[in-house]
């Protein structure tokens, strides 16, 4: 099977995780990093695709606690490596359901791999001071395995056991760390020698560097020209397009930033984090404070982003005071908002507490929420674009909702159950999957209203829709008299037995393979009827159908002689079709593997015949088409067939049964193995013959006498 777009992503970025681990360390984690990561991640998305959201990105850098663990599990040659299954797996990895349980079990693994680390202070020569600071700080590196492991016991992350001893000993890495005049450290850096790229930067367990210490080391970053990978940066540090490295707190009212404004924080949740007023950033705002749970954000007044403004993990005042094309509030909360609010563009809510914004703001774009158990949509809501609610266990739209867009509601792995009360109205379309769905009355949806894959008590009354579509729904078994549908109904895989007696339908109805045994006199569809597989005993009276029939395998075939049928009709697989005599098919007619008990007179077909499985005995008495299918056909007797208006296909056995003299005017077809096979003298084909299935058309197939494609030949253009 071809692995999905997100697979080959995760691959790629696991890939070139490895070759990093490879180039500092010399340890090959290639497959076992995939191994360990790649089910979980995979699990992961599928989990997010289930409720109807996107497959998670990862960014650079969240993965290297768990890239660097494995490479010491390999440097120390642990026995759990060898402990593998049939496919060669470690069965440790076997209970890893997620990616949080994996980095999980990198922490415990590495704090352990610490402890057992028999460890000791930094001999003479081990470490050697490249800079002296102020307050008596200084930078030095560790140049030997001894000094990198000393500094990962003090630090308690990942820089020494194995991990990075080959990039260090090869001298394209310096691993750097910030000491005070006691010899105390506080920050350790990866830097590439050869750019002056700082790959890594961090303080105690892996985090962000504490902010007088940053402040300290920054100077000195700066004057050696070394560029500090921005995903590295956290604290409320940002860097600016001209790789200048700038604190949030730094920034004045009316500021404008060039680029995009990224601020991550993995700690001081206690910290507000506050930006100016007026602030103009010419990208977006990315604000992740996952790690630093309870954040509090204050957006300043008149704050304007070019691009999305988003946020992970943080509590947000202030929300209504930013204008963006797009606001994404991914888990912490939201503040409570002033009545009246605007909310600029589009607004995402992914497992939040969204608190009062529904009610009491107006949002000038439309509204997802994902992965919220209980979500209200109350009366009083005012979005003008559409309102997409995925992932919930319990979602209320409350009676009186008048939307100007529309409406989703696509449950998760667990049911969900919908609930709408009375009189809600919307102008768009309202799509129902995967929920427990119960209807009160007064329901109006201007666009079409579409239930896939769950349970619908009842069809409402005072129901008013644009189209309907019910799709494997149990629960309903009828379309209320009283209901007014003003475009196409689909109904498949349900529990619909009655149509409500209603004869008038203005769209099409399609109602394969549903347990309907009759439908009413005068039936008027405005398009297509479709019936095939439905038990009816006979179509209706007086039928009207504006598109076209398609009945394959209906027990009702026969059409009637009063009957208006528009289009295309399709009466394949009926054991008792009939069609009146002197029918116009406007359209294609399909008779494959049909029965007619008496063989209607003077049908013109204005498209393509279909006589599959059908016996051909000079079919001209009964119909007149432009194009015939005869492929899979008992052929007993073509001769009547002189003149083709366009195309026709015929199986290679039959060829020799074509008329001498025929003209087909468009293509002919030839189906299956035509060696052997010969075209009747004098054939006139305009167009061209080709053999299905087969490069080259047989020399033998067409005699000297044929004329293809205007020219007289036995060669062919195909």
């Amino acid at each position: 099977m071809e692995p999905s777009e997100h697979e080959r992503r995760y691959r790629k970025q696991l890939e070139k995780l490895a070759y990093d681990v490879y180039q500092r360390s010399g340890r090959d984690i290639g497959q076992l990093i995939v191994q360990c990561l790649l089910p979980a991640m995979m699990r992961d998305a599928a989990v997010y695709l289930g409720r109807g959201g996107v497959a998670t990105h990862y960014i650079s850098g969240e993965f290297d606690h768990v890239a660097d663990w494995l490479a010491a599990a390999l440097a120390a040659d642990l026995k759990w490596l060898r402990n593998v299954d049939a496919n060669g797996v470690p069965k440790k990895f076997s209970k890893f359901a997620t990616v949080e349980d994996v980095k999980a079990e990198a922490n415990r693994a590495t704090e352990r791999l610490l402890r057992d680390t028999l460890s000791r202070p930094p001999a003479e020569g081990e470490e050697v001071t490249v800079a002296e600071l102020a307050d008596g700080y200084t930078v030095v590196s560790l140049v030997s395995p001894g000094a990198l492991d000393w500094e990962s016991k003090e630090m308690q992350h990942c820089v020494g056991l194995g991990g990075y001893d080959e990039g260090v000993r090869s001298g394209q890495l310096a691993i750097l760390s910030l000491r005070d005049r006691k010899g105390k450290a506080h920050a350790t850096m990866e830097l590439h020698v050869e750019n002056g790229w700082i790959a890594q930067l961090k303080g105690k367990q892996n985090r962000f560097p504490v902010k007088r210490y940053f402040d300290i080391l920054l100077p000195w970053i700066a004057g050696r020209g070394y560029e500090i990978n921005s995903q590295e940066l956290a604290g409320g540090y940002f860097k600016q397009r001209d790789g200048a490295v700038r604190h949030v707190a730094e920034l004045t009212e009316g500021e404008e930033i060039e680029g995009d404004l990224t601020l991550r924080f993995d700690g001081d949740a206690d910290v507000d984090l506050v930006l100016p007023k007026g602030l103009r950033v010419e990208g977006g705002i990315e604000i992740r404070a996952e790690y630093a749970p309870g954040k509090r954000v204050f957006f300043g007044a008149d704050t304007v982003a070019g691009g999305q403004v988003q946020t992970f993990g943080a509590v947000v005042v202030g929300i209504e005071k930013v204008t963006s094309p797009g606001l994404r509030v991914i888990a912490g909360a939201l503040s409570p908002v002033p009545d009246g609010s605007r909310i600029s563009g589009d607004l995402y809510l992914s497992g939040v507490a969204i608190g009062d914004i529904l009610e009491k703001a107006v949002i000038e774009g439309g509204v997802e929420i994902r992965d919220i158990n209980r979500v209200t949509i109350p009366a009083g809501i005012s979005v003008r674009g559409a309102v997409a609610v995925a992932g919930a266990e319990l979602v209320s739209v409350q009676g009186g909702v008048s939307l100007t867009g529309g409406l989703g509601i696509t449950g998760g792995v667990n049911d969900c159950m919908l609930t709408v009360g009375r009189d809600v109205s919307m102008c768009g379309s309202f799509s129902v999957s995967n929920c427990s769905t119960y209807l009160s009355e007064g329901l109006r949806v201007g666009g079409d209203f579409t239930v896939a894959h769950g349970y619908l008590e009842s069809l409402p009354s005072r129901l008013e829709v644009g189209g309907l579509t019910l799709n494997r729904v149990s629960g309903a078994t009828s379309i209320p008299a009283s209901a007014v549908i003003n475009g196409d109904v689909v109904i498949s895989g349900s529990e619909i037995t009655s149509l409500g007696g209603r004869a008038v339908w203005p769209g099409s109805l399609r109602i394969p393979k549903m347990q309907i045994a009759r439908l009413p006199y005068g039936l008027t569809v405005g398009g297509s009827l479709e019936v095939s597989w439905v038990p009816l005993l006979e179509f209706p009276q007086a039928m009207r159908i504006g598109g076209g029939l398609t009945a394959v395998g209906c027990k009702a075939g026969r059409v009637p002689e009063d009957a208006v049928i528009g289009g295309a009709i399709d009466l394949s697989r009926n054991n008792d079709a009939a069609l009146p005599d002197g029918t116009v098919v406007h359209g294609e007619l399909k008779l494959n593997d049909a029965y007619f008990k008496v063989m209607p007179t003077g049908v013109k077909v204005e498209g393509m015949l279909s006589l599959g499985r059908f016996p051909v005995d000079r079919i001209s008495r009964f119909f007149e088409a432009k194009s015939y299918v005869l492929s899979e056909s008992f052929v007993i007797d073509m001769s009547d067939l002189t003149e083709i208006e366009e195309n026709i296909w015929v199986d290679a056995k039959d060829a020799s049964k074509l008329p001498e003299g025929m003209h087909v005017r468009g293509k002919l077809i030839i189906d299956g193995n035509a060696e052997g096979a010969r075209l009747p003298d004098g054939i006139t084909v305009d167009d061209y013959v080709r053999v299905t299935g087969h490069g080259e058309v047989p020399p033998s197939l067409i005699p000297p006498t044929a004329t293809v494609g205007g020219t007289r030949t036995n060669t062919l253009r195909l």
